[in-house]
This record gives C-alpha cells, structure tokens and sequence, in this order.
C-alpha cells in the first residue's frame, strides 16, 4: 500500500468494513420495517423510513467514496511502476543514447546520399 500512512478511512479494510456494517444495518431496517407492527402512525413511519433513507445514502457516498479512493491507490500505484520503469533515471539515459545513435545513423545516410 501506499507508504504515506493514509487516514483510516483511506485505507480499505476499515472502509469495506464501515460499508459492509452500514449495507447490513440496512438490510436489517428494511426487514424490520417492512414486517413491524410498531410503525402505525405516520410520525413513526415517516420518521423510520426517514432514517432509513439517510442510513441509505450514507451507502451510497461510501460506495462512491471507495471507488474514488480505488482509482486514486491505482494511479499512485501506477506513476510508482512508470517511475520504477521507464521513467527511471536509467532508462531516461538508455532513450537519450539511442536517439543520438539514431540520429548519428540518419546523418551517416544523409552523407552517403551526397
């Protein structure tokens, strides 16, 4: 993972955990609202359901906040492989010397033509 030492909200397994408490505790509101017996004024039921429905988004905007911080680990994961790689100090000097030898080959063409 990343070696700056994240919030924990940033690193995954605390925030799949958070998600999948919230994803069960609305599972669980649902059942219990759907077969309850309890709810049989209107300031009850609008209330429950209210809560329900920001229990709800509150989903959401996880779901949505993991897969914003899945595609941010994969871009600093993937700038970290281009610099280990190509964007390496030695590559950077193998790409130079190549294209002086290539264009050390171009002239010695041009040459021969004259």
């Amino acid at each position: 993972m990343d070696k700056r030492n994240p919030g924990k909200l940033f690193q995954r397994r605390p925030r799949r955990l958070l998600t999948t408490i919230v994803l069960s505790a609305i599972i669980l509101m649902a059942v219990y609202g759907i077969h309850s017996t309890r709810l049989n004024t209107p300031v009850l039921f609008f209330g429950y359901w209210g809560v329900f429905l920001l229990v709800f988004f509150a989903l959401i905007f996880l779901i949505l906040f993991d897969i914003l911080a899945i595609r941010a680990n994969f871009a600093i994961e993937e700038r970290e492989i281009f610099r280990n790689t190509l964007g390496s100090e030695q590559m950077k000097d193998m790409l130079h010397k190549l294209d002086k030898e290539l264009k050390r080959i171009e002239d010695e063409k041009k040459d021969e033509k004259k």
